[in-house]
């Protein structure tokens, strides 16, 4: 699938690129933290790719402040799953055999909307998780959300 979630057909002459995400999950008082990327019409979990000689934890760190504006102060350093996925990035036309790890985060520091990177992310929401449904969510992050529903 793309960012939009349309399915794409490899072509058998193409051998897919690695690539390790991390995405955070903040959650208080049954509302949780979600961004909506400028290519989708659905909230996602704050985070991205890694970039080369950057840690997985390097990784959620600076997503996660792109996307939010907040730093991350504390957070479980194991992730709570993670998933094998194909993906077509179409802004790069590249194939990926991708490996998303989500991670609970604890507590956050202050705002700042400087680093917020606005030609990526058209809107950050504070989220009721009762408000959230396969409609309105990334269906990979909707999944994690179910079994968050669940701890």
């Amino acid at each position: 699938r793309d960012r939009k979630g349309n399915y794409h057909k490899k072509p058998s002459n193409i051998i897919p690129k690695k690539r390790e995400s991390a995405y955070s999950i903040f959650i208080q008082d049954q509302r949780i933290l979600l961004v909506k990327p400028g290519w989708a019409d659905v909230f996602e979990f704050p985070g991205g790719g890694k970039e080369e000689g950057e840690s997985l934890l390097g990784t959620l760190k600076r997503e996660f402040l792109e996307e939010t504006g907040f730093e991350i102060i504390e957070f479980d350093n194991t992730p709570i799953q993670i998933i094998n996925t194909k993906f077509y990035a179409d802004d790069l036309n590249e194939y990926f055999d991708s490996k998303l790890f989500f991670y609970i985060i604890k507590t956050l520091g202050n705002q700042n909307k400087t680093p917020i990177s606005n030609n990526e992310i058209i809107d950050l929401e504070n989220i009721s998780i009762s408000n959230l449904n396969k409609k309105n969510m990334h269906h990979i992050h909707f999944s994690i959300l179910e079994l968050i529903k669940v701890i």
